[in-house]
């Protein structure tokens, strides 16, 4: 997928992380990640649309699906809401760039 056709920037990181689909958990390295999804180099390919958990020793567990594979390479789409994916994330989601420090919290909740 092309960075033009994502909803949210990516950030180039290095973390380790533990993928599970169904009753299988694997080990995996994440290679990018944005408070929509990430890429992740896992032991196995997974089809397209399977439901995982993606737990990240930074942020905790996040539920996604896969958007697409190559070998051994995943794109993660997250389905757990992106404002809890933030919260999650704490000092992390700032240090990114996912947030704006400077911002006002109060603005999050005009419509």
């Amino acid at each position: 997928m092309k960075q033009d056709d994502r909803a949210h920037n990516r950030r180039p990181i290095l973390w380790s992380g533990t993928l599970t689909h169904g009753d299988h958990a694997m080990d995996c390295q994440l290679w990018n990640l944005s408070p929509g999804g990430a890429r992740v180099r896992a032991g196995a390919p997974l089809p397209n649309g399977a439901k995982i958990a993606l737990f990240i020793p930074k942020i905790g567990e996040l539920k996604a699906v896969i958007a697409w594979q190559e070998d051994n390479e995943l794109g993660v789409k997250f389905t757990t809401p992106e404002k809890d994916i933030i919260a999650m994330m704490g000092e992390t989601a700032a240090a990114l760039g996912f947030v704006d420090e400077d911002k006002d919290e109060d603005e999050d909740s005009v419509p």
